[in-house]
Protein backbone atom coordinates (compact mmCIF):
# COMPACT_ATOMS: atom_id res chain seq x y z
CA UNK A 1 0.00 0.00 0.00
CA UNK A 2 1.51 3.32 -1.07
CA UNK A 3 2.01 6.35 1.11
CA UNK A 4 -0.99 8.75 1.00
CA UNK A 5 -0.46 12.01 -0.84
CA UNK A 6 -1.01 15.07 1.32
CA UNK A 7 -3.16 18.00 0.24
CA UNK A 8 -0.32 20.52 0.43
CA UNK A 9 1.77 18.33 -1.90
CA UNK A 10 -1.01 18.31 -4.47
CA UNK A 11 -1.45 22.08 -4.21
CA UNK A 12 2.28 22.65 -4.52
CA UNK A 13 2.64 20.59 -7.67
CA UNK A 14 -0.48 22.12 -9.22
CA UNK A 15 0.98 25.61 -8.69
CA UNK A 16 4.35 24.54 -10.08
CA UNK A 17 2.66 22.97 -13.13
CA UNK A 18 0.62 26.11 -13.78
CA UNK A 19 3.71 28.32 -13.58
CA UNK A 20 5.65 25.95 -15.83
CA UNK A 21 2.91 25.83 -18.47
CA UNK A 22 2.17 29.56 -18.45
CA UNK A 23 5.71 30.89 -18.08
CA UNK A 24 8.38 28.33 -18.84
CA UNK A 25 6.82 26.47 -21.76
CA UNK A 26 6.73 29.46 -24.18
CA UNK A 27 10.27 30.45 -23.20
CA UNK A 28 11.50 26.89 -23.71
CA UNK A 29 9.86 26.70 -27.15
CA UNK A 30 11.55 29.91 -28.30
CA UNK A 31 14.88 28.86 -26.77
CA UNK A 32 14.79 25.59 -28.70
CA UNK A 33 14.29 27.57 -31.91
CA UNK A 34 17.54 29.47 -31.24
CA UNK A 35 19.42 26.16 -31.46
CA UNK A 36 17.87 25.19 -34.79
CA UNK A 37 18.42 26.39 -38.30
CA UNK A 38 16.75 24.88 -41.36
CA UNK A 39 15.33 22.16 -39.14
CA UNK A 40 18.71 21.00 -37.79
CA UNK A 41 20.65 21.62 -34.60
CA UNK A 42 22.94 24.61 -35.03
CA UNK A 43 24.86 27.16 -32.99
CA UNK A 44 25.09 29.68 -35.83
CA UNK A 45 22.90 32.24 -34.08
CA UNK A 46 25.19 32.23 -31.07
CA UNK A 47 28.36 32.29 -33.18
CA UNK A 48 27.08 35.31 -35.07
CA UNK A 49 26.07 36.99 -31.82
CA UNK A 50 29.40 36.48 -30.06
CA UNK A 51 31.46 37.43 -33.11
CA UNK A 52 29.60 40.73 -33.50
CA UNK A 53 31.40 43.58 -31.79
CA UNK A 54 28.10 45.35 -31.14
CA UNK A 55 26.97 42.55 -28.83
CA UNK A 56 29.80 43.08 -26.35
CA UNK A 57 29.27 46.83 -26.38
CA UNK A 58 25.56 46.48 -25.67
CA UNK A 59 26.15 43.85 -22.99
CA UNK A 60 28.69 46.10 -21.29
CA UNK A 61 26.27 49.03 -21.42
CA UNK A 62 23.49 46.93 -19.85
CA UNK A 63 25.68 45.61 -17.04
CA UNK A 64 27.21 49.01 -16.34
CA UNK A 65 23.80 50.69 -16.25
CA UNK A 66 22.40 48.01 -13.93
CA UNK A 67 25.38 48.28 -11.57
CA UNK A 68 25.15 52.07 -11.46
CA UNK A 69 21.42 52.11 -10.71
CA UNK A 70 21.77 49.35 -8.12
CA UNK A 71 24.49 51.36 -6.40
CA UNK A 72 22.35 54.52 -6.42
CA UNK A 73 19.32 52.67 -5.06
CA UNK A 74 21.46 51.06 -2.37
CA UNK A 75 23.13 54.30 -1.31
CA UNK A 76 19.83 56.20 -1.14
CA UNK A 77 17.15 53.56 -0.60
CA UNK A 78 18.76 51.68 2.30
CA UNK A 79 19.34 54.80 4.45
CA UNK A 80 15.84 56.02 3.62
CA UNK A 81 14.30 52.71 4.65
CA UNK A 82 16.19 52.78 7.94
CA UNK A 83 15.32 56.43 8.50
CA UNK A 84 11.61 55.86 7.89
CA UNK A 85 11.50 52.75 10.06
CA UNK A 86 13.71 53.67 13.01
CA UNK A 87 13.69 57.45 13.45
CA UNK A 88 11.32 60.21 14.47
CA UNK A 89 11.57 62.03 11.14
CA UNK A 90 8.54 64.31 10.63
CA UNK A 91 6.09 63.23 7.91
CA UNK A 92 8.17 60.13 7.20
CA UNK A 93 5.23 58.00 6.07
CA UNK A 94 4.02 60.74 3.74
CA UNK A 95 7.50 61.02 2.23
CA UNK A 96 7.73 57.25 1.85
CA UNK A 97 4.47 56.86 -0.05
CA UNK A 98 5.25 59.88 -2.21
CA UNK A 99 8.51 58.26 -3.28
CA UNK A 100 6.57 55.11 -4.23
CA UNK A 101 4.62 56.95 -6.95
CA UNK A 102 7.21 56.49 -9.78
CA UNK A 103 7.29 52.73 -9.16
CA UNK A 104 3.55 52.22 -9.74
CA UNK A 105 3.71 53.95 -13.14
CA UNK A 106 5.42 52.79 -16.35
CA UNK A 107 9.11 53.83 -16.46
CA UNK A 108 8.49 55.38 -19.87
CA UNK A 109 6.04 57.77 -18.22
CA UNK A 110 8.76 59.03 -15.85
CA UNK A 111 11.19 59.47 -18.74
CA UNK A 112 8.55 61.44 -20.63
CA UNK A 113 8.08 63.70 -17.63
CA UNK A 114 11.79 64.47 -17.46
CA UNK A 115 11.83 65.19 -21.20
CA UNK A 116 9.13 67.80 -20.62
CA UNK A 117 11.19 69.32 -17.80
CA UNK A 118 14.20 69.57 -20.11
CA UNK A 119 12.03 71.03 -22.89
CA UNK A 120 10.92 73.80 -20.54
CA UNK A 121 14.51 74.53 -19.52
CA UNK A 122 15.77 74.67 -23.10
CA UNK A 123 17.28 72.46 -25.76
CA UNK A 124 20.79 73.10 -24.46
CA UNK A 125 19.93 71.09 -21.34
CA UNK A 126 18.90 67.96 -23.24
CA UNK A 127 22.45 66.65 -23.54
CA UNK A 128 22.63 65.31 -19.98
CA UNK A 129 19.21 63.62 -20.16
CA UNK A 130 19.53 61.69 -23.40
CA UNK A 131 22.20 59.16 -22.55
CA UNK A 132 23.63 57.25 -19.62
CA UNK A 133 23.01 59.99 -17.05
CA UNK A 134 19.35 60.32 -17.93
CA UNK A 135 18.83 56.56 -17.72
CA UNK A 136 20.41 56.49 -14.27
CA UNK A 137 18.21 59.38 -13.10
CA UNK A 138 14.94 57.96 -14.43
CA UNK A 139 15.44 54.30 -13.54
CA UNK A 140 16.88 55.11 -10.11
CA UNK A 141 13.75 57.08 -9.27
CA UNK A 142 11.57 54.22 -10.58
CA UNK A 143 13.30 51.37 -8.72
CA UNK A 144 14.33 53.27 -5.59
CA UNK A 145 11.06 52.25 -3.81
CA UNK A 146 12.02 48.56 -4.08
CA UNK A 147 15.14 49.01 -1.98
CA UNK A 148 13.47 51.53 0.32
CA UNK A 149 10.36 49.43 1.04
CA UNK A 150 12.16 46.11 1.46
CA UNK A 151 14.69 47.75 3.77
CA UNK A 152 11.83 49.34 5.71
CA UNK A 153 10.06 45.99 6.06
CA UNK A 154 13.22 44.10 7.04
CA UNK A 155 14.34 46.68 9.58
CA UNK A 156 10.86 47.04 11.07
CA UNK A 157 10.57 43.29 11.65
CA UNK A 158 13.71 43.00 13.74
CA UNK A 159 12.74 42.02 17.28
CA UNK A 160 12.79 45.20 19.35
CA UNK A 161 13.87 43.22 22.42
CA UNK A 162 17.22 42.48 20.79
CA UNK A 163 17.72 46.16 19.94
CA UNK A 164 16.71 47.32 23.40
CA UNK A 165 19.10 44.81 24.98
CA UNK A 166 21.91 46.08 22.76
CA UNK A 167 21.12 49.69 23.70
CA UNK A 168 22.21 48.88 27.24
CA UNK A 169 25.83 48.51 26.15
CA UNK A 170 25.96 50.58 22.94
CA UNK A 171 24.59 53.68 21.26
CA UNK A 172 22.31 53.57 18.24
CA UNK A 173 25.17 53.39 15.67
CA UNK A 174 26.49 50.23 17.32
CA UNK A 175 23.01 48.69 17.61
CA UNK A 176 22.34 49.46 13.97
CA UNK A 177 25.66 48.00 12.83
CA UNK A 178 25.73 44.88 15.02
CA UNK A 179 22.07 43.94 15.42
CA UNK A 180 19.63 45.65 13.06
CA UNK A 181 21.57 45.52 9.79
CA UNK A 182 22.84 41.92 10.17
CA UNK A 183 19.28 40.73 10.84
CA UNK A 184 17.99 42.79 7.90
CA UNK A 185 20.69 41.69 5.44
CA UNK A 186 18.42 39.15 3.74
CA UNK A 187 15.80 41.70 2.69
CA UNK A 188 18.35 44.33 1.72
CA UNK A 189 20.36 41.88 -0.41
CA UNK A 190 17.21 40.66 -2.11
CA UNK A 191 16.14 44.23 -2.93
CA UNK A 192 19.50 45.02 -4.55
CA UNK A 193 19.50 41.82 -6.62
CA UNK A 194 15.93 42.52 -7.70
CA UNK A 195 16.81 46.06 -8.81
CA UNK A 196 19.80 44.79 -10.79
CA UNK A 197 17.72 42.16 -12.60
CA UNK A 198 14.89 44.57 -13.40
CA UNK A 199 17.26 47.19 -14.79
CA UNK A 200 19.27 44.81 -16.94
CA UNK A 201 16.10 43.78 -18.78
CA UNK A 202 14.67 47.30 -19.11
CA UNK A 203 13.97 48.39 -22.68
CA UNK A 204 11.58 51.37 -22.78
CA UNK A 205 13.64 54.00 -20.95
CA UNK A 206 17.01 53.31 -22.66
CA UNK A 207 15.25 53.30 -26.03
CA UNK A 208 13.51 56.60 -25.31
CA UNK A 209 16.69 58.21 -23.96
CA UNK A 210 18.84 56.81 -26.79
CA UNK A 211 21.19 54.73 -24.69
CA UNK A 212 21.98 51.43 -26.46
CA UNK A 213 21.52 48.31 -24.32
CA UNK A 214 21.31 44.60 -25.08
CA UNK A 215 17.48 44.23 -24.85
CA UNK A 216 17.25 46.61 -27.83
CA UNK A 217 19.10 44.06 -29.98
CA UNK A 218 16.68 41.29 -29.09
CA UNK A 219 13.67 43.56 -29.58
CA UNK A 220 14.92 44.64 -33.00
CA UNK A 221 15.41 41.06 -34.15
CA UNK A 222 11.87 40.22 -33.01
CA UNK A 223 9.99 43.20 -34.43
CA UNK A 224 12.03 44.34 -37.42
CA UNK A 225 13.66 41.18 -38.74
CA UNK A 226 11.21 38.54 -37.45
CA UNK A 227 14.28 36.47 -36.67
CA UNK A 228 13.11 34.65 -33.56
CA UNK A 229 16.21 32.49 -33.27
CA UNK A 230 18.60 35.44 -33.31
CA UNK A 231 16.36 37.42 -30.94
CA UNK A 232 16.30 34.56 -28.44
CA UNK A 233 20.06 34.11 -28.72
CA UNK A 234 20.48 37.80 -27.88
CA UNK A 235 18.22 37.39 -24.84
CA UNK A 236 19.97 34.29 -23.48
CA UNK A 237 22.88 36.27 -21.91
CA UNK A 238 20.33 38.34 -19.97
CA UNK A 239 18.65 35.17 -18.74
CA UNK A 240 22.04 33.77 -17.73
CA UNK A 241 22.81 36.92 -15.76
CA UNK A 242 19.42 36.68 -14.05
CA UNK A 243 20.05 33.08 -12.99
CA UNK A 244 23.54 34.03 -11.81
CA UNK A 245 22.08 36.83 -9.69
CA UNK A 246 19.59 34.48 -8.08
CA UNK A 247 22.35 31.92 -7.47
CA UNK A 248 24.60 34.53 -5.83
CA UNK A 249 21.78 35.65 -3.57
CA UNK A 250 20.96 32.05 -2.64
CA UNK A 251 24.61 31.33 -1.88
CA UNK A 252 24.83 34.47 0.26
CA UNK A 253 21.80 33.49 2.30
CA UNK A 254 22.34 29.73 2.33
CA UNK A 255 23.66 29.45 5.87
CA UNK A 256 21.48 32.22 7.29
CA UNK A 257 18.12 31.58 8.86
CA UNK A 258 16.02 34.70 9.35
CA UNK A 259 12.86 34.40 11.41
CA UNK A 260 11.38 37.54 12.88
CA UNK A 261 9.06 37.82 15.82
CA UNK A 262 8.55 41.51 15.97
CA UNK A 263 7.17 42.88 19.21
CA UNK A 264 6.65 46.34 17.72
CA UNK A 265 8.80 49.13 16.39
CA UNK A 266 11.31 50.88 18.58
CA UNK A 267 12.77 54.34 18.23
CA UNK A 268 16.39 53.57 17.51
CA UNK A 269 17.66 56.85 15.98
CA UNK A 270 16.58 59.98 17.88
CA UNK A 271 17.18 62.87 15.48
CA UNK A 272 16.60 65.69 18.00
CA UNK A 273 17.95 68.88 16.38
CA UNK A 274 18.54 67.23 13.01
CA UNK A 275 14.84 66.49 12.43
CA UNK A 276 14.07 69.66 10.50
CA UNK A 277 17.23 69.51 8.40
CA UNK A 278 16.72 65.89 7.37
CA UNK A 279 13.05 66.56 6.65
CA UNK A 280 14.08 69.34 4.26
CA UNK A 281 16.59 67.03 2.53
CA UNK A 282 13.99 64.27 2.08
CA UNK A 283 11.42 66.81 0.88
CA UNK A 284 13.92 68.07 -1.70
CA UNK A 285 14.48 64.50 -2.88
CA UNK A 286 10.73 64.00 -3.23
CA UNK A 287 10.47 67.21 -5.21
CA UNK A 288 13.23 66.19 -7.64
CA UNK A 289 12.19 62.55 -8.04
CA UNK A 290 8.39 62.88 -8.07
CA UNK A 291 6.93 66.39 -8.14
CA UNK A 292 9.18 67.93 -10.80
CA UNK A 293 8.70 65.36 -13.63
CA UNK A 294 5.03 64.65 -12.90
CA UNK A 295 4.28 68.33 -12.43
CA UNK A 296 5.65 69.05 -15.91
CA UNK A 297 3.37 66.39 -17.42
CA UNK A 298 0.33 67.64 -15.55
CA UNK A 299 1.03 71.22 -16.64
CA UNK A 300 1.12 70.13 -20.29
CA UNK A 301 -1.93 67.86 -20.13
CA UNK A 302 -4.21 69.75 -17.76
CA UNK A 303 -6.84 71.03 -20.11
CA UNK A 304 -10.42 69.80 -20.68
CA UNK A 305 -9.87 69.43 -24.42
CA UNK A 306 -6.70 67.37 -24.02
CA UNK A 307 -8.21 65.15 -21.32
CA UNK A 308 -11.37 64.59 -23.37
CA UNK A 309 -9.39 63.68 -26.48
CA UNK A 310 -7.16 61.31 -24.50
CA UNK A 311 -10.12 59.48 -22.97
CA UNK A 312 -11.83 59.28 -26.36
CA UNK A 313 -8.80 57.71 -28.00
CA UNK A 314 -7.60 55.52 -25.12
CA UNK A 315 -10.77 54.83 -23.16
CA UNK A 316 -11.03 51.19 -24.25
CA UNK A 317 -7.31 50.65 -23.67
CA UNK A 318 -7.60 52.01 -20.13
CA UNK A 319 -10.44 49.62 -19.36
CA UNK A 320 -8.51 46.66 -20.78
CA UNK A 321 -5.41 47.62 -18.81
CA UNK A 322 -7.37 47.76 -15.56
CA UNK A 323 -9.10 44.44 -16.22
CA UNK A 324 -5.91 42.64 -17.26
CA UNK A 325 -4.02 44.06 -14.29
CA UNK A 326 -6.73 43.01 -11.86
CA UNK A 327 -6.89 39.48 -13.28
CA UNK A 328 -3.10 39.10 -13.27
CA UNK A 329 -2.79 40.49 -9.75
CA UNK A 330 -5.48 38.11 -8.51
CA UNK A 331 -3.80 35.09 -10.08
CA UNK A 332 -0.40 36.06 -8.67
CA UNK A 333 -1.90 36.68 -5.25
CA UNK A 334 -3.59 33.26 -5.19
CA UNK A 335 -0.48 31.45 -6.43
CA UNK A 336 1.75 33.34 -4.02
CA UNK A 337 -0.55 32.63 -1.11
CA UNK A 338 -0.79 28.93 -1.91
CA UNK A 339 2.93 28.50 -2.50
CA UNK A 340 3.81 30.49 0.60
CA UNK A 341 1.34 28.56 2.73
CA UNK A 342 2.65 25.20 1.51
CA UNK A 343 6.26 26.23 2.05
CA UNK A 344 5.40 27.47 5.55
CA UNK A 345 3.66 24.20 6.39
CA UNK A 346 6.64 22.21 5.17
CA UNK A 347 9.05 24.38 7.14
CA UNK A 348 6.96 23.95 10.28
CA UNK A 349 6.79 20.18 9.71
CA UNK A 350 10.57 19.97 9.29
CA UNK A 351 11.07 22.05 12.42
CA UNK A 352 8.68 19.79 14.33
CA UNK A 353 10.56 16.70 13.17
CA UNK A 354 13.88 18.24 14.16
CA UNK A 355 12.54 19.19 17.59
CA UNK A 356 11.18 15.68 18.12
CA UNK A 357 14.51 14.17 17.15
CA UNK A 358 16.41 16.48 19.49
CA UNK A 359 14.00 15.65 22.31
CA UNK A 360 14.48 11.96 21.65
CA UNK A 361 18.24 12.42 21.64
CA UNK A 362 18.13 14.31 24.95
CA UNK A 363 16.09 11.52 26.52
CA UNK A 364 18.56 8.85 25.39
CA UNK A 365 21.67 11.03 25.96
CA UNK A 366 23.09 10.08 22.54
CA UNK A 367 21.36 10.00 19.18
CA UNK A 368 20.71 6.52 17.94
CA UNK A 369 21.99 4.82 21.10
CA UNK A 370 20.15 2.12 23.01
CA UNK A 371 18.58 3.56 26.18
CA UNK A 372 19.36 0.40 28.02
CA UNK A 373 23.08 0.70 27.31
CA UNK A 374 23.55 4.42 27.84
Amino acid sequence: MGRPVKTETIVLWLCVALIAIAGLAPMAAIAVESFQQNGHFSLDYYRELISAGRFWTLLGNSVWLALAITAVCGLIGVPLGILFAKSDLPLRFGFMWLLVVPFVLPPYFVALGWSRVVARIGQNASGWLFGFGGCVLVLSSVFLPITMLLTFASVSNVDRRLEEAARVVSGWPGVLRRVTLPLSAAGIAFSLVLVFLLVIGELSVPSFLRYPVLPVLSFTDFTASYNFGAATAAAVPLAAIAFAGVFVESAFLRERNYRFRSTGQTLLIPLSRKRSGLAIVVAALCFVVVILPFGALVADAFSPAAMGEAMQRAGASVVRSVVYSAVAATILMVLGFLLGDVMLLRAMLNASRTASRLLSCSNTFTCGSNPGTS
